[in-house]
């Protein structure tokens, strides 16, 4: 009876985690020196909200707003894809 080889398994690298939404825009406020407080402020949000933002993602409506605000594209700030 043959006994058959077992293949070897093929090794797949780590993939980066994934940031949401939320951890772009924190990010975002880090690279340019914002405190988070003094932007919630600014975006006439409590603090409270900006934090779940940045734990849960942004919200639909507010991210073309962000994202022309921050200088960045959109399509970065929603999915991470295409150039900040």
């Amino acid at each position: 009876m043959h006994t058959r080889k077992k293949s070897p398994r093929r090794h797949t690298p780590p993939q980066p985690p994934t940031l949401h939404s939320g951890q772009r825009l924190r990010m975002v406020l880090n690279t340019y020196g914002i405190p988070p407080t003094a932007f919630a402020e600014w975006m006439h949000v409590s603090p409270q909200c900006l934090n779940n933002w940045f734990s849960r993602g942004l919200p639909v409506d507010r991210v073309e707003k962000l994202a022309t605000t921050l200088s960045v594209s959109k399509v970065w700030l929603e999915t991470g894809e295409r150039g900040r």
